[in-house]
């Protein structure tokens, strides 16, 4: 049974017409709307935060099929639509994407933020930055993982790595306290090791007076020319909830922000809405080991590994519990229940691709939304070196077969020489590739001019003076790491300009 804190509604107990005032209404409470409350509440202001989806229940009680037809948006099933169909999962819960990834906290690349001010003029003070990301490391107990608690997956591509004389590889630093390693981060910490913002920001700033509707829909906003007045919600009961407040914070994240300014007719005033969508195009290479290794035991997120040659290239860890791992073994029927057989034998290791190319969210009445996104022959090139190096550190350790994600007959190998001579190579094209995405990044980007993004250097969107965006969509991609603290970081910088 979720447990009902001091300071939150529920949604799905509001009917009528309830109205609501405050000083800041922050619409999200993922890793940016829960940092900003975390800025604006120490400072002593009113505020109310609106969040689509419920409080998370105890994971004991639930399977991680049950986490993800609940806490994830449209079921896992969000997807790019054209060309190519990659499923891209958030957070739809309080405490947003963070309560269900992997806990992976990386620091902005110095190579990103230079991007930022050569290409579209929008420059940070790197040492502001930086004291920011040690605060949040110290805040979120950001540390390695040590070797001891990683899954067998990480420790055997490392070891395969080793093998093939190839240095660079590491442990992956993480947010947690107490990690037993249980191997379920992405399916709700059932432990609460995991620091996610719905254990170690949101709290605090209820303590200190916030208020929270959940199970409650930003639909519309009130605006009048220059300025807006607030948000029209949704409750899940049926109500319509409307707050009235002097500033408007969206971090709904970067798909939803871009949809809601979009339905509340934001386009002609922002060209740039919708536009720019980067997301990590990610899969991961099964191997089949001689012996059993239980690879869903330890923490599936732990190791990385980078290649000077390949920049564009991040290789991290990953594994899931059956029966949710069937998902990414690129069979079906009676092939992929004879992996599924053998699943306590196989080892798994991930890899993102820092995309090349930029995607676009729309909005088609009477449909929804509609997302393209194109995979560039660069990015594919990545793709296939990701492949080869992975399946070679495994055979490296022992692997009798490693199974590629691949739609093609040539998926599965059983040698490096028959990797070698039948990789089909340029052969391949996009819409072979079993891929998945994350990390969505840009929909609404911070930019110096509004031809060029949405909102400035302090998250202000250029054309209104009371509206804010401190989410993944402000942030301009691709990021060449995950997210989650350069999103904090942006958002902690957004919060103290309105405190």
């Amino acid at each position: 049974m979720v447990k009902r804190p001091k300071g939150i509604v529920f949604g799905s107990e509001v009917n009528g017409h309830p109205q609501e005032s405050c000083d800041v209404c922050i619409v999200g409470s993922g890793p940016g709307g829960a940092v900003v409350a975390d800025e604006l509440t120490k400072a002593g202001r009113s505020v109310l935060m609106i969040e689509e989806g419920p409080l998370p229940s105890p994971a004991e009680s639930m399977t991680p099929k049950e986490v993800v037809a609940k806490y994830y948006r449209e079921m896992g099933l969000f997807t790019t639509h054209w060309p190519v169909q990659f499923p891209v999962f958030t957070g739809r819960v309080f405490g947003g994407t963070t309560v269900i990834n992997s806990g992976t906290i990386l620091p902005t690349p110095d190579r990103v933020m230079d991007g930022w001010a050569s290409d579209i003029g929008v420059e940070f003070d790197r040492r502001v930055w930086r004291q920011i990301e040690s605060e949040h490391d110290e805040v979120f107990s950001v540390k390695p993982c040590p070797t001891e608690r990683m899954s067998t997956s990480n420790r055997l591509f490392a070891e395969g790595l080793e093998r093939l004389g190839l240095p660079g590889g590491g442990p992956l630093p993480r947010c947690e306290r107490d990690c037993e390693g249980s191997g379920r981060c992405v399916f709700i910490c059932p432990k609460d090791a995991k620091q996610s913002v719905n254990l170690s920001l949101l709290p605090k700033s209820l303590e200190r007076g916030m208020r929270v509707y959940v199970e409650t829909r930003a639909v519309w906003l009130n605006k009048s020319k220059r300025k807006v007045k607030g948000v029209i919600c949704r409750t899940a009961a049926g109500g319509e909830l409307v707050v009235h407040a002097k500033t408007v914070v969206l971090a709904m994240g970067t798909l939803e922000t871009a949809l809601f300014m979009l339905r509340n007719g934001m386009g002609w005033r922002y060209p740039a809405v919708g536009r720019n969508l980067s997301i990590h195009p990610a899969a991961k290479v099964f191997a089949e080991m001689p012996e059993p290794v239980h690879s869903w035991k330890g923490v599936p997120q732990a190791y990385r590994y980078e290649q000077s040659e390949y920049p564009d290239v991040h290789f991290e860890g990953v594994f899931l519990p059956a029966p949710m791992g069937a998902i990414g073994i690129p069979f079906f029927g009676g092939e992929l229940a004879d992996w599924m057989r053998i699943y306590d034998r196989l080892a798994g290791f991930g890899f993102f691709i820092s995309d090349s190319n930029h995607g676009r969210v729309r909005r088609i009445p009477g449909v929804g939304p509609f997302v393209t996104y194109r995979v560039t022959f660069r990015d594919l090139d990545n793709f296939c070196f990701a492949l080869k190096l992975i399946a070679r550190a495994y055979f490296a350790v022992g692997a009798r077969r490693v199974l590629l994600p691949l739609l093609d007959r040539k998926n599965l190998y059983d040698s490096i020489e028959s990797l070698d001579n039948n990789f089909p190579g340029k052969s391949l094209h996009p819409g072979q590739m079993y891929a998945m995405a994350f990390h969505p990044l840009g929909t609404c980007r911070f930019s110096a001019t509004r031809d060029q993004g949405v909102v400035d250097v302090s998250g202000r969107c250029h054309r209104h003076d009371n509206l804010y965006i401190a989410d993944g969509s402000a942030i301009a991609g691709p990021l060449h790491a995950n997210p989650q603290m350069t999103i904090m970081t942006f958002a902690r910088l957004v919060g103290r300009g309105l405190a």
